[in-house]
């Protein structure tokens, strides 16, 4: 139970097709409007029943155990005492980027959809067109907004990395977000190009 049956549900959901009278010009946007309202109300309401069940029974079995409820028990997880303060630091911090990123995938989505009148140059994407059915992958229109694919293995090659270097980069780039510093012996004990020594 739980899961496996949300699972179900959605994958086996059917929306009624698409139709509109043939003199209308239609629009990719009211396709895309349609696709995301459908498959919202063929799933939403019989999944609604499954996932309050299955939420009940994950708090019951963490509070067996000590915790709150579910959400308790995945925050021990992470091991991080000041979870909340640490996200809300790091949410600051990414927040003028993301608002940047956001505003030059709203000006592009206008563009692209100019038929939407009530979509504000200032305010909120509308979900059903950035992409994928959460609206939380914008990597669709990518390749339209970057004007040339950017080559990482050829900006390593260029600034001529040793495989140390490259894992210190990576260090410094987790560290920047709270994690702790790799060891003195995961300096030592570590192998960071073929052929090397690994008997010690």
């Amino acid at each position: 139970f739980g899961e496996p049956d949300m699972e179900q549900i959605m994958t086996k959901a059917t929306i009624h097709q698409f139709s509109k009278q043939s003199d209308c010009k239609i629009n990719e946007s009211d396709i895309l409007k349609w696709a995301w309202h459908s498959w919202r109300m063929a799933v939403g309401p019989p999944i609604k029943q499954t996932y309050g069940k299955l939420i009940h029974l994950m708090n019951n079995g963490a509070r067996r155990v000590g915790f709150q409820d579910a959400g308790d028990s995945w925050r021990e997880e992470l091991e991080m005492p000041n979870l909340r303060a640490t996200v809300h630091r790091l949410w600051q911090e990414v927040k003028p980027l993301y608002q940047k990123f956001h505003a030059v995938i709203r000006h592009f989505l206008r563009k692209r959809y100019p038929e939407i009148k009530d979509f504000d140059r200032l305010g909120l994407i509308p979900a059903h067109i950035l992409g994928d059915m959460w609206s939380q992958n914008w990597e669709t229109y990518a390749a339209s907004i970057v004007p040339h694919e950017v080559d990482i293995e050829h900006n390593f090659k260029r600034m001529n990395w040793t495989g140390q270097q490259l894992v210190k980069r990576a260090e410094d780039f987790y560290s920047s977000t709270g994690l702790p510093m790799m060891t003195k012996q995961f300096w030592e004990k570590s192998v960071f190009k073929r052929g090397a020594n690994v008997t010690k």
